[in-house]
């Protein structure tokens, strides 16, 4: 085993946050030997087209964050298809892969950037291998197999990515019904504006959602399957896809003895963890947001991103510190929104209409904490200064 002075940095996940740090290391004049750990079968590539455009049909693959030379050029050694099964803290070794392909690594610093997995239903046929999820390039490559422009599916959940499953599998012509707990989609976590626009939208694709549903279980049978709801009702269809959410990895951060926090790993505004050399990045990060002035976890790719550059630029020598407003965008049924917030909770609402679209402010304590915006592109831009500047609720 090599000395810690030569090992490597070893980088686990191969998402938008462990590339991006790979990639900024290695921009910000880093030398040293780069490994990257990837559960994923294919080098790194952009996530946010899997639920919308490669599931409709309008792209034929994912498009990759660096072409195929990129890891050789740049000393990176790409490890797909590999789990990490133990992280040692203190001896600074991680191990990873399986059976005889197990080895057992030295790192001078490592990065955890293992991202989240789907959610499960905890009820009975939750865990069925038959059930859809999305969190991969070959997901949806299974979704589109299986599927294969038959019908009806249903969706379970209607949260952003159980939105644009239902939008895309639509736009293939496949009757959707999706069902969810709330109301309307995102009526708790961004308000009655916003789930009743989602709700016409899908209306109008001729998805059939059904609201304030609670599921009790799934059954598979030899001609299909059905969503057994608590009020006795029975969605049948010849596919389910679940998206009820999303799980942090945190399995080997805990194997180093590091403490969940709010689903994720605490890390200051450098992403540095309270384990020697170890960084924790993306939606594992729960991180110090300097200008928010407390720590924040999110979910967003752009974020994952942010977070990775600032590790990898850190781990160079650099000065980086996580500053920016989080947020997000998503397209359902060709509509698309804007959404920057702090994201950890508001308690006052307000909405601008206009003919071509609306933003909606949200508040906290009498300060703007977030906006959404559908074609509003003039405040989305004014949204993030006025979050910055702690500027008081309602936007004047």
């Amino acid at each position: 085993m090599s000395s810690e002075a030569s090992a490597p940095i070893v980088i686990v996940g191969g998402g938008a946050a462990g590339f991006a740090c790979a990639e900024a290391f290695r921009e910000a004049g880093g030398t040293d030997p780069l490994i990257i750990i990837s559960a994923d079968d294919r080098a790194p590539y952009f996530r946010p087209d899997l639920s919308k455009e490669l599931l409709a049909g309008d792209k034929p693959a994912a498009d990759e964050l660096a072409d195929d030379d990129w890891f050789a050029d740049n000393d990176v050694d790409l490890r797909l298809q590999s789990r990490a099964s133990r992280l040692d803290a203190e001896a600074h070794t991680i191990t990873a892969g399986a059976g005889a392909d197990e080895q057992t690594v030295q790192w001078s610093r490592c990065v955890l950037a293992t991202g989240s997995s789907a959610a499960r239903l905890p009820v009975p046929g939750g865990d069925d291998p038959r059930l859809l999820t999305i969190r991969s390039a070959a997901d949806v490559e299974r979704i589109i197999a299986q599927v294969n422009g038959t019908g009806p599916v249903a969706v379970v959940g209607s949260g952003f990515i159980g939105c644009e499953a239902a939008s895309s599998l639509r736009a293939r012509g496949i009757d959707v019904t999706m069902v969810s707990l709330e109301i309307q989609p995102q009526r708790d976590r961004l308000s009655e504006f916003v789930s009743a626009m989602i709700a016409g939208w899908l209306a109008d694709a001729g998805i059939d959602f059904r609201g304030s549903r609670s599921v009790e279980g799934i059954e598979f049978t030899d001609d299909g399957a059905a969503v057994l709801l608590a009020n006795g009702e029975r969605v049948e269809a010849a596919h389910i896809l679940v998206a009820a959410g999303a799980r942090t990895t945190t399995e080997l951060a805990a194997s180093a003895g590091l403490r969940v926090t709010n689903g994720g790993i605490h890390v200051d505004s450098s992403m540095r963890s309270t384990a020697d050399g170890v960084f924790v990045v993306g939606d594992l990060a729960f991180a110090d947001n300097v200008a928010a002035g407390r720590p924040l976890r999110v979910e967003h790719w752009d974020d994952a991103q942010s977070m990775g550059v600032i590790a990898g630029k850190v781990m160079a020598g650099k000065r980086a510190e996580w500053d920016g407003v989080p947020g997000f965008w998503s397209t359902i049924t060709g509509e698309t929104l804007q959404y920057v917030a702090w994201g950890d909770g508001w308690d006052e609402v307000t909405a601008r209409r206009s003919d071509s679209g609306i933003s909606v402010w949200y508040g906290k304590n009498g300060t703007i904490v977030g906006l959404l915006t559908h074609r509003h592109d003039d405040d989305q831009e004014r949204g993030k200064k006025l979050i910055l500047s702690g500027a008081s609720f309602p936007p004047k």
